[in-house]
């Protein structure tokens, strides 16, 4: 009981974490809940358009309609469906986001990725590119884990028609049409995915990435206490069972039918006593048995010898 009330009061922090918090968003120029062919609303009110802007060649999918994997929560998030459509492809894909009407300034895109496959690190590492620049090598596993939202967060500059990126400016950020290329870039790895894209216009602190890294810290926080308590009435479970046993041990007189009787009725009060009873019932029920089988089958074999 006491740990089922402890798991409510995690879940109800979790829950208040995300929702309580009005995150802060600048100028929103682009949101695309990737893979989904419908408009998406989140939690916080950013209205996400419909999968575009990518390579032709590439595939979605939708994985809120498959239970194997809707079912599953995932971590760092309220917004669970953006994290249940993506974009993939046997090689490198692109967005490709018009770009050449946007003002000079401070922008920011926010990636969104999660990784529903694999269980483990260095299965699926992505090179997320502006350009000709390698921002990131992405390995969901090692960062966050399976079933978890992982956003990684890109400021650049845009000047004059050019992109800079920690100051240096960004070779073919833009192609000749002006739009802004990312790149999802395949390695030696699984093939490359993203689930969502976000481009906002102002700096990271004008984001939410502040926000978002709080609830990582969050939710590790809270998973070590609640491992903390698990492990905590694991002992105290394992505690009384001593102490049963002893009890057990102490009340039974294997040379006296009164002290067993006593002892058996004593140790039927309590649940795991119940249980020892149960077992030990089954376990001779059963050599019984087979010690019934074992005597026809011989006693069929003298037979036949006989014969």
């Amino acid at each position: 009981m006491i740990l089922k009330l402890h798991t409510l009061i995690f879940v109800l922090f979790l829950l208040s974490q995300t929702q309580s918090k009005n995150l802060k968003y600048a100028d929103i120029v682009y949101a695309i809940d990737i893979g989904n062919t419908n408009q998406y609303e989140s939690i916080d009110g950013v209205v996400y358009s419909q999968d575009k802007y990518y390579s032709e060649f590439s595939r979605a999918v939708d994985y809120s309609k498959d239970e194997n994997y809707s079912k599953i929560p995932i971590k760092f998030t309220d917004d669970i469906h953006l994290y249940h459509t993506e974009r993939h492809y046997d090689d490198t894909f692109q967005y490709k986001l018009p770009f050449k009407d946007q003002d000079d300034g401070t922008y920011v895109l926010i990636s969104k990725f999660c990784e529903l496959y694999f269980q483990e690190p260095k299965k699926r590492i992505i090179n997320l590119k502006i350009g000709d620049q390698l921002i990131y090598e992405v390995d969901i596993v090692a960062e966050v884990g399976p079933f978890a939202a992982l956003d990684k967060f890109i400021e650049f500059e845009y000047k004059n028609g050019k992109v800079y990126y920690q100051g240096k400016q960004v070779r073919n950020a833009l192609n000749s049409k002006g739009e802004l290329v990312v790149s999802f870039e395949k390695t030696k790895y699984d093939l490359p995915k993203v689930d969502g894209l976000l481009l906002l216009k102002g700096n990271l602190s004008e984001s939410y990435q502040n926000e978002y890294n709080q609830t990582v810290i969050d939710w590790h926080e809270r998973i070590e206490e609640e491992k903390k308590l698990k492990e905590a009435e694991k002992r105290k479970r394992e505690k009384a069972r001593s102490i049963l046993l002893e009890e057990f041990d102490s009340q039974i007189d294997t040379n006296s039918k009164i002290g067993f009787l006593q002892g058996m009725i004593i140790l039927s009060t309590e649940p795991i006593g119940f249980l020892i009873i149960l077992n030990l019932a089954l376990f001779f029920v059963c050599l019984k048995i087979t010690e019934k089988s074992e005597n026809k089958r011989l006693a069929q074999q003298d037979k036949q010898k006989t014969e």
